[in-house]
């Protein structure tokens, strides 16, 4: 056998040698494959774990644009409020109506009946106060300020007044009933209604019994 032809039955073996490993490699991978499938079905569920957790971390445009509408919301209120403050009323309505935009909310609505309660015009500053109180009716606030103004500028009667107490009271947070309470009593007194007032201070020594003595000085005083 000359050299040439030897060489050549080495390189074929060779090639014979690497196909057979790679025929027995892939043979014995599918068996096993075969014999334990939950193994393939964890591998897969790895997988779309880790391709899962890489879209977690990627932030969608959704979220970016809720970010940014947020961000551009909070900017509009405090601009509005610092033409508020310079009394520049109409560009401080023009940033909440854009406010708007991007958020309906108390916040807005309040902010309005700021400026309209700066300008005195009340029909509007009860119009906004309305859709605030819409959106936020446990906020105590909110009802206070309605009952002030219809008996400080609208002559409303203490019956309708009453009305709308009653209102606030059930609509509002269980924390702050209290300070309705006092409050209204004040309106009662000022209105005439000493007994609706005295009522009202012993509702107060009732759900707060630590301020009793202050409570009982205006039941006094009523009384006499």
């Amino acid at each position: 056998m000359n050299k040439n032809k030897l060489t050549n039955y080495i390189i074929i073996g060779a090639v014979l040698i690497v196909l057979i490993f790679v025929i027995y490699r892939n043979v014995s991978k599918n068996k096993i494959n075969n014999e334990n499938p939950e193994a393939n079905n964890q591998s897969a569920t790895e997988e779309m774990a880790d391709t899962s957790d890489e879209l977690k971390d990627t932030p969608n445009s959704a979220s970016v644009a809720k970010s940014n509408d947020k961000e551009k919301f909070n900017s509009l209120i405090k601009l509005a409020q610092q033409s508020l403050i310079k009394k520049d009323y109409a560009k401080s309505m023009d940033y909440y109506n854009q406010a708007l935009v991007y958020e309906k909310s108390d916040i807005v609505y309040s902010g309005m009946f700021n400026v309209y309660s700066a300008q005195s015009n009340w029909n509007k500053a009860l119009e906004v106060l309305d859709k605030a109180i819409e959106f936020n009716p446990g906020y105590t606030d909110y009802w206070a300020w309605k009952i002030q103004i219809l008996d400080e500028k609208t002559g409303a009667s203490f019956q309708e007044l009453n009305a709308i107490y009653q209102k606030g009271y059930e609509a509002s947070f269980d924390r702050t009933k209290l300070n309705l309470i006092t409050f209204f009593a004040n309106i009662a007194d000022r209105n005439g209604e000493k007994i609706e007032a005295i009522g009202l201070w012993n509702k107060a020594i009732t759900l707060n019994p630590d301020m009793k003595s202050v409570y009982q000085a205006e039941i006094d005083r009523l009384s006499k």
